[in-house]
């Protein structure tokens, strides 16, 4: 599946991402400490992860049902990927029959591809996406010091709901978690 948006183009995950995958997580891995800071995540173990994203791409490529992640691409280039969570009222995951609302998240893991409107167009092309493949609520739950989500959340017409003030504590700094919906989605 690709969905081509502007200068950006949203693909399924394939044997070439996998490479790029393993980097953002091992090496080029800053644009987790935009996302969740207090997150301590492994390294991961590259034989295991390859051989585990070689059978998701088999599994997905065979597959009509709707695509719980996307690859961004720009020129070619692969800079992130859009995701899609099953989650409750209070953003807890779930599974897609317990579900009441989808939360969506973007990450431009290409450093240099940041603020540059790419988020902005990947999030966008998503929602569509998702709103013509799903009835559920679109959600995003992001942190007070995600000053870059939250206003593309808001240019994307989110709005606040729901703050857990103080959720989390990480590098000497407090964290409010901030629950947004999507108006008249």
């Amino acid at each position: 599946m690709t969905i081509n948006y502007e200068d950006i183009s949203l693909r399924d995950y394939s044997l070439a991402d996998i490479h790029d995958d393993i980097r953002w997580l091992n090496v080029d891995n800053d644009w987790r400490l935009l996302d969740t800071p207090w997150a301590l995540i492994d390294e991961v173990d590259e034989d295991e992860y390859f051989e585990l994203m070689e059978f998701h791409v088999q599994a997905v490529s065979k597959s009509d049902e709707f695509r719980s992640r996307l690859e961004i691409y720009c020129n070619e280039k692969h800079i992130g990927f859009v995701s899609a969570f099953y989650c409750d009222d209070k953003c807890e995951l779930t599974d897609s029959k317990r579900a009441t609302q989808i939360q969506l998240s973007v990450q431009i893991c290409q450093k240099e591809y940041r603020a540059k409107g790419y988020g902005k167009k990947a999030l966008s092309a998503y929602i569509d996406y998702c709103k013509k493949n799903t009835s559920l609520p679109i959600c995003i739950k992001t942190h007070s010091e995600n000053i870059p989500m939250l206003k593309l959340a808001v240019k994307l017409k989110f709005e606040p709901y729901a703050r857990d003030n103080k959720a989390y504590t990480a590098f000497g700094k407090v964290y409010d978690v901030i629950y947004m919906k999507l108006k008249n989605g």
